[in-house]
């Protein structure tokens, strides 16, 4: 441990206010949708709560020890499958195979709601499709917490992507218990099914699950893998945008973020390429179908050109 080398420590460029925690974070809109992810993802991940073993266990009579042996495919899934989200990500970014892992997670929850006398088959096929997706959405959130991240007091902004993240997993809990509260012995049939209020709650997860990643995509809309170049060294990485702002990735160097109010981010065809040059103190971005944007050379005020 004693030869593992550590970045430099840095100081903030000003003293961190306590008002700050509680004020700043709520004025860096962009950053907000990056915490909107995990937010979502916190509160209705932690809907179902402990119910649903409940419903496994009471209701179906199915055994603790068959629970625990399904769920160790997880550790296989983990092992077997990272490699493979990793290098899915690195292809794409963060956000983009998270979305899809998320949406397609959520037909886990919709198998998982059809488990009922005569059908017990269905639970290790939810869950163990379920696992296969957990996967990458676990290494996805590895690096959410940077997305857009402003550079200055970071520390403050994770802490608050944390708090949030903690926030929504107690507004899903009380909302799953507040559902069963209302909804308790609540009973029906459909297709010959029995479904009760467990089972809902699951169907419902499943359609907000399907939407949270839906939404998620969205905001990887305008991505798009750029290549550039600073003093002839060429590279390729990411650049990501949306309305306000615009973040660029790439290999061995730092993230980029600059403001885009008056550029429209669309503009910019997926996967074109771009190549960035250095033009008299300022870096150029300049699309292969001919539409440009400039900025500052300390990656501030874009305009189009």
């Amino acid at each position: 441990l004693t030869r593992i080398r550590e970045l430099p420590r840095t100081d903030p460029v000003r003293k961190i206010k306590f008002s700050d925690l509680l004020i700043k974070p709520w004025k860096e809109r962009v950053y907000l949708r990056t915490v909107l992810v995990v937010v979502l993802w916190s509160m209705i991940a932690n809907i179902p709560g402990s119910y649903y073993t409940v419903y496994l266990l009471k209701d179906l009579n199915i055994s603790y020890s068959y629970i625990t042996l399904i769920n160790m495919f997880n550790v296989v899934a983990l092992v077997l499958l990272t490699p493979l989200w990793r290098r899915l990500i690195d292809r794409s970014s963060w956000l983009k195979p998270l979305s899809w892992a998320i949406m397609l997670f959520a037909p886990h929850y919709l198998l998982l709601a059809l488990v009922a006398p005569g059908q017990l088959w269905l639970y290790p096929v939810g869950a163990i499709m379920g696992f296969i997706f957990l996967v990458g959405i676990s290494l996805g959130f590895t690096g959410v917490a940077y997305i857009n991240i402003p550079k200055e007091n970071q520390t403050l902004f994770i802490g608050f992507y944390s708090t949030m993240s903690n926030l929504g997993a107690l507004v899903g809990a009380s909302v799953s218990r507040a559902f069963m509260t209302a909804f308790e012995g609540t009973s029906f049939s459909l297709l010959g099914i029995p479904f009760g209020e467990k089972q809902v709650m699951m169907m419902i997860v499943g359609v907000l699950m399907l939407g949270a990643g839906s939404q998620q995509l969205q905001m990887t809309k305008a991505s798009t893998t750029v290549s550039y170049s600073f003093g002839g060294d060429n590279q390729t990485g990411m650049m990501s945008g949306s309305a306000g702002s615009l973040s660029f990735y790439a290999s061995g160097t730092s993230r980029m973020t600059v403001n885009t109010a008056s550029v429209t981010i669309g503009a910019v065809a997926s996967n074109s390429t771009l190549v960035l040059a250095r033009v008299t103190g300022k870096e150029s971005i300049k699309a292969a179908s001919g539409h440009a944007l400039v900025m500052d050379a300390d990656g501030a005020n874009l305009a189009a050109i």
